[in-house]
């Protein structure tokens, strides 16, 4: 997905979003005399909303077309929500903090924050968030949703200062059921790699075990022979013992970069 530079200054949208929420839920919705402002209140409330939808590039995800009602009633004695797994990866992701900056926003329905990140400098981001369940009515769970929006801010204000678009994959994952088959899946893909290093070091060692055996049973015919072949064989070893100590690096710094991305250590 493409992430173009935000229409409007999103700091501006969300404080004036904050402070209508407050005005909001300092009222008593049981008096009568209080119902035309709060209805004032909510419209002011969506407006913003729309223009910071508008604004910023934003996702709308539905639970019902990522989740089954009755998956989230069976979890709901032991959770109180759903919980999603997010992961954002960005392609070639280098800005100028100084200049621009990318935030990451979640609201629910009622444009209240399930989740904030400022200022995202990595290159892959992963979280867990909770959206909270209020009533375990089918009815009730077809209407939630939640927006993912990605703010792009300038955040030099000088005229002459430009940001670039910046490019990202964006993937959730709805409930733990879900969330734990693809981390089981990640750790089977793991111990599989494993598994393959550990044959290919095993064949490594029997090779380097092998050149030393060689080495020291065709020793006593070496010294017959003259100097520039004892030279050629050292070096012939030498280069052989070389490419293993650089292989097995190699696997090893390749791991821990996997196992890394993964969020596995």
């Amino acid at each position: 997905m493409e992430i173009p530079p935000s229409r409007t200054d999103s700091q501006e949208l969300m404080t004036e979003l904050n402070m209508l929420h407050q005005h909001l839920y300092s009222m008593d919705a049981s008096k009568s005399k209080n119902q035309n402002e709060i209805q004032l209140l909510n419209d002011k409330i969506d407006k913003v909303v729309n223009d910071y939808l508008i604004s910023n590039s934003c996702l709308r995800y539905y639970f019902k077309e990522y989740i089954s009602f009755e998956e989230v009633e069976n979890s709901l004695p032991l959770n109180n929500g759903i919980v999603v797994s997010l992961r954002l990866k960005l392609d070639d992701y280098h800005i100028d903090q100084r200049k621009q900056k990318l935030n990451l926003n979640i609201i629910d329905p009622m444009a209240n924050t399930l989740r904030r990140i400022n200022s995202i400098e990595e290159t892959e981001l992963r979280f867990l968030f909770d959206y909270p369940i209020e009533e375990k009515t089918r009815d009730y769970f077809n209407e939630q949703y939640f927006d993912v929006c990605l703010e792009n801010i300038k955040y030099d204000k000088s005229w002459s200062s430009t940001i670039s678009i910046i490019n990202g994959e964006l993937e959730l994952i709805f409930g733990m059921n879900s969330i734990n088959k693809k981390y089981a899946e990640s750790t089977e893909k793991v111990n599989s790699i494993f598994e393959q290093l550990q044959l290919i070091d095993s064949e490594l060692d029997l090779v380097y075990k092998q050149l030393v055996h060689n080495l020291r049973t065709s020793e006593p015919l070496l010294r017959d022979k003259n100097e520039d072949t004892l030279t050629k064989s050292l070096i012939w070893f030498i280069v052989i013992f070389v490419i293993y100590l650089i292989v097995n690096f190699i696997q090893i710094s390749w791991l821990i970069k996997y196992l890394k991305n993964k969020n596995l250590i």
